[in-house]
């Protein structure tokens, strides 16, 4: 490795000018590119990648992969080649503070802004994930801030690379790790408990609940850092979209006086929609608009049938989240989501026991992700306990979605092969409201299998 004091060209093309920073993963210099004549970033990797070919190859696949998929969130990678045995990365110019200065300059911050910062942490890692890339090496040093305050995070892949060296060296094999996604979830836990901590985590002594924040956003920290991967989020984005669900949400309670003035307007939505429903269908009636029939009693006198068009499709379900805002605990029976989108309709996902029968909050969720943008236009849901009650939400913001749950239209379980008018969004939220008596003693919402009708 180079120092500040003897400044070299590499690959006859970049100029190191300046050391800015030693990481886990190599020395990061300011350079000069001599033949666009453009400051950049170089990052001198471990020689030892360098020296393996299986390891020099998978640092090479993964950086190709990120080039071509130019994830927005990560710092724009420009070239990657070898100066002898030394592998190197060349990136975008590096400007902003990273997050670990931050923190040494901060200490802990406020749960909102580590919330914050972390959900688009969690946006660059699944803009990674798609492009087939895992990070395996998140810390504080690997997120940036540009000079418009947003987050960056660099070093995707280089971790991979140099586990596969560090194992060939120990015991000759060229298999890598069966990590995943999810091992990408657990850091970002750890790095979600950190900020709001101001120390690093430690699995063998700290309890992941003992942070300062509110109780649900210790849910998502305790959530992430689950030891085994099936209880922690999916993916990054299903980590990403409760992170955002725990603190908007929790600002309407911030002004005193607030929670009575949220009951008050939770009743009178209901009445003033009643009201005007009530007015709507009387003067349809009059002007001979309405007629008895259709699946709700009412209908037009030209009126389309609710059932699916034929093109229509069950749409493929990539992930099911569980969204449960303040006053919420932020979980409901995690462990067994899979359950309601398994296909078996033997398998049920629970709620948790509700034991007076009262949710006592607005609702609890399913949230759905679709993939990709796609047109929704009915659902089936099937349910062993059928009564209660839930509303469909289609869109691709998730804070907005739980807005507009309070006044959508609710449905009866089971209510199934139910078609409405088509909406458009990546997710699908399943708003339950109310739960039923079951027959061992317990109040709960069951669900068997949802699931959602549309066209991508």
């Amino acid at each position: 490795m180079q120092t500040d004091h003897q400044p070299a060209m590499l690959a006859d093309r970049y100029s190191l000018q300046t050391l800015l920073e030693h990481t886990r993963v190599g020395a990061v210099w300011l350079a000069t590119d001599t033949v666009l004549e453009r400051a950049v970033t170089v990052t001198l990797i471990d020689p030892r990648i360098g020296g393996d070919a299986a390891a020099r190859e998978l640092l090479f696949a993964n950086a190709r992969a990120l080039a071509t998929a130019s994830p927005p969130r990560f710092l724009r990678l420009l070239d990657a080649r070898m100066d002898g045995d030394l592998p190197f990365l060349v990136t975008e110019r590096m400007t902003g503070e990273t997050l670990e200065e931050v923190l040494h300059r901060e200490g802990r911050l406020p749960a909102e802004r580590a919330c914050a910062i972390l959900a688009q942490v969690l946006e660059a890692l699944a803009e990674a994930h798609a492009a087939g890339v895992l990070h395996l090496g998140l810390t504080t040093s690997d997120v940036v801030f540009d000079d418009a305050g947003e987050v960056r995070v660099r070093n995707a892949g280089i971790a991979e690379a140099s586990e596969l060296a560090d194992q060939r060296r120990t015991d000759g094999s060229a298999q890598i790790g069966a990590a995943d996604v999810r091992a990408d979830v657990w850091a970002a836990g750890a790095l979600l408990f950190e900020l709001l901590t101001g120390r690093p985590f430690v699995a063998a002594t700290d309890d992941p609940e003992h942070v300062h924040a509110p109780r649900v956003v210790r849910a998502v920290v305790a959530r992430a850092l689950a030891s085994d991967p099936v209880d922690r989020f999916p993916d990054a984005r299903s980590m990403a979209a409760a992170l955002r669900a725990s603190t908007k949400p929790a600002r309407q309670h911030q002004t005193p006086g607030a929670p009575s003035r949220i009951v008050r307007t939770w009743l009178a939505v209901p009445i003033l929609v009643t009201v005007v429903a009530a007015a709507v269908v009387g003067g349809g009636f009059w002007l001979g608009r309405l007629e008895i029939g259709g699946p709700l009693g009412i209908t037009t006198t030209r009126d389309v049938p609710t059932t699916a068009p034929a093109a229509v499709e069950p749409l493929p379900i990539s992930t099911i989240t569980v969204l449960d805002p303040p006053p919420g605990d932020g979980q409901e029976n995690d462990s067994a989501l899979r359950y309601a989108t398994d296909g078996d309709p033997a398998t049920v996902w629970k709620s948790e026991n509700y034991f007076d029968a009262e949710l006592h909050k607005p609702g609890v969720g399913l949230l759905l992700d679709l993939g990709t943008s796609s047109t929704v236009s009915g659902f089936r849901l099937d349910t062993p306990a059928p009564g209660f009650r839930f509303s469909i939400v289609v869109g691709d913001d998730v804070a907005t979605m739980l807005e507009d749950a309070r006044g959508a239209a609710s449905y009866t379980a089971p209510d199934a092969d139910r078609s409405f008018p088509p909406a458009s969004g990546r997710y699908v939220l399943v708003w339950i409201t109310s739960v039923v008596p079951i027959g061992d003693g317990s109040n709960r919402a069951e669900i068997s299998e949802i699931r959602i009708l549309g066209t991508t």
